[in-house]
């Protein structure tokens, strides 16, 4: 699911819907949020196509956007807590049951301060337990989970920052 949010109507839409209206109403919307949970003001890299804008309040990153009612600010953690409250509803109807356990893909070079905004949004939606793995690591089971791995091989699995050898 693209992570993608858009606040135009009251209940926060996710995903691609939001990318299929970015044409007509990408001031409701807002992306990348990966790129800004848990950095410091001074570390984000400002996308000046963002139809956001990121602030920063008494050293506490903010994201404005726009919803229906005019601009409202709400932090990186707030706005991935919609993207992953709305994964763990659709999960726990597929499911028929609770989710109070998950594991987060997260990029591998990810510091621990956005590790723990990772986790604060994700306490936001009510999981109890969380673990996390680091994304290349995730591929590679989602890639290989559909193919037979003969046994004693070696997979190795590089990304920008890191190379791991399972």
């Amino acid at each position: 699911m693209p992570s993608y949010i858009a606040f135009d109507e009251k209940v926060p839409k996710c995903g691609q819907v939001v990318v299929d209206r970015m044409r007509h109403k990408a001031k409701y919307s807002i992306f990348d949020v990966k790129r800004i949970i848990g950095k410091e003001f001074q570390e984000i890299t400002i996308d000046l196509l963002w139809p956001f804008k990121v602030l920063n309040n008494q050293n506490q990153v903010l994201i404005e956007h726009e919803n229906t009612n005019g601009k409202e600010t709400k932090s990186p953690e707030e706005i991935t807590s919609v993207l992953l409250n709305h994964i763990k509803k659709a999960c726990e109807a597929y499911q028929s049951q609770k989710i109070s356990e998950v594991v987060i893909a997260i990029p591998s070079e990810f510091s621990e301060a956005q590790k723990r905004a990772t986790k604060s949004a994700v306490e936001y939606v009510g999981v109890e337990t969380i673990h996390f793995i680091p994304e290349p690591i995730a591929a590679a089971f989602a890639y290989f989970s559909e193919m037979d791995i003969p046994n004693q091989s070696n997979i190795l699995i590089c990304d920008s920052v890191n190379c791991v050898i399972l």
